[in-house]
């Protein structure tokens, strides 16, 4: 299957204080990425499957979509089955696979609980470390986080490159809450208080009483259909940056 768009490469650092890592690998130079990761890590469902894009406009285009975990793009098939990615992400409004509900914010995010507050999932690779020969054979490392979907653009969108020097990549999911309307930021105990600062010590008791993790998926849940009922603050996720 051929990838057929190319950008140019922009390092940015990834913020992931808060997320799973699931897994850790060590890639060999000369060899290819894909075959480091199961079919289940590189996509989100088994196989392309019929879906809808829906764009801020109201129009809407139905298509075999799948989203790539590995590259963090949200993919369709053309008629020829070439595999194409969905550009212009900001001109989406949603994204909906079988029953599931994709938004982009800075990458799409799976809706995975809530009514009129969200909690959502963005599911990633990291390269977390780049390994080069150095004196004597020795490899000295040290990059700054960066998604592995830059590499991967840089070099074409070739699903399958190969990779000159020996990398360390992690999958990773990161969890958010947030409106369809208004946007999402990371989930943090922080963040929450924030948002509902009139029921601060309801919130602080329900967390200790359930031993809310926020890197435990089932835990969040737990705490977002609790914040279903409770009264947030108007316009507060365009209010300010994510605090520390």
């Amino acid at each position: 299957m051929k990838i057929l768009i190319v950008i140019l490469l922009i390092f940015n650092q990834l913020n992931s204080g808060f997320a799973q890592i699931h897994r850790t690998v060590k890639v060999r130079a000369g060899s290819k990425v894909v075959d480091y990761f199961s079919q289940s890590e590189i996509y989100r469902y088994p196989e392309f499957t019929q879906g809808r894009v829906v764009f801020e406009d109201g129009k809407y285009s139905i298509n075999e979509l799948n989203y790539c975990i590995l590259t963090g793009e949200m993919q369709f098939l053309s008629p020829k089955r070439d595999t194409m990615v969905i550009i212009n992400e900001n001109k989406i409004d949603f994204v909906e696979i079988l029953e599931d509900t994709f938004y982009y914010d800075n990458g799409f995010l799976e809706v995975v609980d809530g009514k009129n507050i969200l909690m959502a999932m963005k599911q990633y690779v990291k390269m977390s470390n780049i390994e080069r020969p150095g004196a004597l054979g020795s490899r000295p490392s040290g990059i700054q986080a960066t998604p592995y979907s830059e590499l991967y653009i840089h070099k074409g969108r070739n699903l399958h490159l190969t990779v000159p020097d020996d990398i360390v990549l992690s999958a990773n999911t990161d969890f958010f809450i947030g409106t369809k309307s208004e946007g999402f930021t990371l989930y943090k105990k922080k963040r929450v208080m924030q948002l509902f600062p009139d029921h601060n010590t309801l919130i602080e008791n329900f967390i200790n009483e359930q031993n809310i993790d926020f890197k435990d998926k089932e835990k969040l849940i737990l705490l977002t259909d609790y914040l279903q009922t409770l009264k947030v603050v108007p316009n507060y996720f365009s209010s300010g940056p994510d605090p520390d």
